[in-house]
């Protein structure tokens, strides 16, 4: 899985490749090497196909 970091000190925002259970740890910042640095949340990297919504929904809000 691809996570996003950032550095607490210098906030730079940097993407590392962890597995589930290491998604934790984000190692060093890449610019100013310090170790306190935190997961923040990322863009869902997935795009949905069609309209999205079930039969009937006509896009508007409104059931048909």
């Amino acid at each position: 899985m691809v996570y996003d970091y950032m550095c607490n000190k210098c906030e730079h925002k940097y993407v590392r490749s962890n597995t589930i259970a290491h998604r934790k740890k984000s190692g060093r910042c890449p610019e100013c090497t310090s170790s306190d640095t935190k997961l923040i949340m990322s863009t869902p990297a997935f795009k949905t196909c069609g309209t999205g919504h079930g039969v009937g929904w006509d896009g508007k809000g409104v059931m048909r």
